[in-house]
């Protein structure tokens, strides 16, 4: 018998089926908790299309082996749905990502010093588009007013908070990767459909939002047939090591 399959899912797929509660946590994970410098890694590590890990997943429907479930943080159901699989390993990878791709709901993060913050994220689409930058220089996280302040908060250095100063300041929302065709309409309006703004949105959907599209996430998936202590001795393992 086959204890578990190996394959690779469409990463926005897998982030749609947690958004329908197709895909839950266990009861028993613990909250995540990923700073904003790693939620900002992972995103550069998807654009620039380099692996982040595998995940691993459980099927449900063995009455032996039966969880309390709940959803990954962020995702509101509105009745207690049934899922049909559950995260073993990758719950931070795959809150992180949910959240910020999406929600399009602020995340709520911490900083180096631990403290507890709320925050945007965007991709500055100049430096995405120019090779010179490394991509993780392009990722961009700012607080609840979609600001970036100097001294004491009295000088705003970059303001986003409206859908016409992105498009200014060319600073592309991440939560609008999955629908940005939408936003894609608004620009060529905003710009009046220049041509070096649609050569450059080209350049930016080929090189960025093509990248999310495309991403292939390895996903092992334990089948429902295991026993209790082996999904359980799987969890142990794959979550002492570390946050997933």
């Amino acid at each position: 018998m086959e204890t578990f399959d190996s394959t690779k899912r469409s990463l926005i797929e897998i982030l749609k089926d947690v958004h329908s509660g197709k895909i839950q946590l266990p009861d028993f994970q613990r909250g995540w908790i990923w700073d904003d410098n790693r939620i900002k890694g992972i995103i550069a590590s998807v654009a620039k299309s380099f692996p982040i890990g595998a995940i691993m997943l459980l099927e449900t429907g063995n009455e032996n082996v039966r969880f309390k479930t709940k959803p990954v943080e962020g995702v509101k159901l509105n009745d207690d749905l049934k899922p049909d699989l559950l995260i073993l390993d990758g719950q931070q990878r795959i809150t992180s990502l949910y959240q910020t791709i999406i929600t399009n709901e602020i995340v709520s993060t911490r900083n180096e010093k631990n403290y507890e913050i709320k925050r945007w994220y965007y991709i500055d689409m100049t430096k995405a588009t120019d090779e010179s930058y490394d991509l993780e220089e392009a990722i961009i996280s700012i607080n609840e007013k979609k600001q970036i302040t100097e001294d004491f908060g009295r000088r705003i250095v970059l303001d986003l908070s409206k859908k016409e100063f992105e498009f200014k300041n060319l600073m592309y929302p991440v939560s609008m990767i999955d629908d940005y065709s939408a936003w894609r309409r608004e620009f060529y309006e905003y710009w009046q459909y220049d041509r070096e703004k649609c050569m450059f949105w080209d350049k930016f959907e080929d090189r960025i939002i093509n990248s999310f599209n495309k991403y292939m996430l390895p996903v092992i998936i334990m089948k429902k047939e295991n026993p209790k202590e082996a999904v359980c001795q799987v969890f142990e393992k794959v979550n002492t090591g570390g946050v997933s």
